[in-house]
């Protein structure tokens, strides 16, 4: 049994096994769900389908950049799909292929060890920045986007297309994006998991593009964590740095952090009151029993629909999805690149 919280709409929250309940009650389609239990649910199920989205889009198909797709009509899905999971995310992560990085003798066959970088790295990034019922994850808001390189990088000179400007009325591409690089090196995996992956070397890259920020960025906060810099020649140095995994995840949170302190989500004005925030119908949500004429639409950013306590237990399918994330795919992929790890 989960430990008791308080709702935001203050009535008695559902417990783990009154969740258990609301599946059954909406399964045999008995709509005796309070208004409580209905935002419980509804927030599980944008959990569950945005930790699925970005195991699908950073693991699955991890689009590289595109080239001159501003020029090509009509805006393909491919297309589309790599430009708009770009945005309303904070910084991009490039996964390399370095075999001179590698600390391996016989590495494994390169794809299955990409896959499996890519998998744990994912499940890593994910646990330490997300925060259930708390965390922004309307219109696929995240902390990374993983790019594998593989496509031609050059900017195009068209500007932006309307043709794509459509399609991403509700997404924005972050400032921060746009001024600090993540790179993993695929080598540099040393027989980690996602529980240790946090020790793996990368690299930091700040690229000079800082406006819209709400300060300069500098890596003086992590000095006495900076494994080395690799651009000594450069001037003023100390734009690459090297550092692990986990303190560089962690300097990122703190500058999504800084941001959104400063100026709010970033969303598109209206963002939670359009129709597209949500991928349920109004017809689905009065069908678990939701009043609209007494309890208006449901509308809102979702961090404000549950209020938990700090040791509350996690329910719901997207703490589920969460599990097999990690017990079911990641080691499935680490059993595939690596045979001989007892995992």
């Amino acid at each position: 049994m989960s430990a008791p919280f308080t709702s935001c709409h203050q009535q008695d929250p559902p417990t783990q096994h009154d969740e258990m309940t609301q599946h059954e009650k909406t399964k045999n389609g008995i709509h005796s769900l309070t208004r409580d239990e209905i935002l419980l649910h509804l927030r599980g199920e944008l959990e569950y389908e945005h930790r699925r989205h970005v195991y699908e889009v950073n693991v699955l198909r991890h689009h590289g950049p595109m080239s001159r797709a501003c020029d090509r009509l009509p805006m393909s899905p491919e297309y589309t799909d790599s430009a708009q999971n770009c945005c309303n995310k904070s910084f991009p992560a490039y996964f390399i292929r370095s075999p001179n990085l590698s600390r391996r003798s016989g590495p494994p066959p390169r794809g299955y060890v990409s896959g499996a970088v890519m998998m744990i790295v994912h499940n890593y990034i994910y646990r330490k920045w997300f925060r259930p019922y708390r965390s922004h994850i309307e219109y696929g808001r995240y902390l990374v986007n993983f790019i594998k390189p593989g496509y031609n990088t050059r900017a195009s000179g068209g500007g932006s297309h309307p043709g794509l400007a459509a399609h991403l009325d509700m997404h924005v591409l972050q400032p921060l994006f746009r001024a600090l690089i993540l790179l993993v090196h695929v080598g540099n995996l040393d027989d980690q998991d996602s529980q240790t992956v946090g020790e793996m070397p990368v690299l930091m890259v700040l690229t000079g593009e800082e406006a819209d920020l709400s300060a300069p960025i500098s890596f003086d906060s992590i000095q006495q964590d900076i494994l080395a810099y690799h651009d000594v020649e450069v001037h003023p140095p100390g734009k690459v740095v090297e550092a692990t995994l986990e303190t560089a995840v962690a300097f990122m949170m703190a500058l999504e952090q800084r941001e959104a302190t400063a100026f709010g989500p970033q969303l598109h004005p209206g963002a939670y009151d359009s129709p597209d925030c949500f991928y349920w119908t109004e017809e689905e949500v009065k069908g678990l029993g939701w009043k609209e004429d007494e309890w208006g639409r449901v509308t809102g950013s979702s961090t404000t629909w549950v209020v938990a306590n700090a040791d509350q237990e996690w329910t719901g399918r997207g703490a589920e999805r969460d599990r097999a994330e990690v017990t079911t795919f990641e080691r499935s992929a680490v059993n595939r690149a690596y045979p001989t790890i007892i995992y």
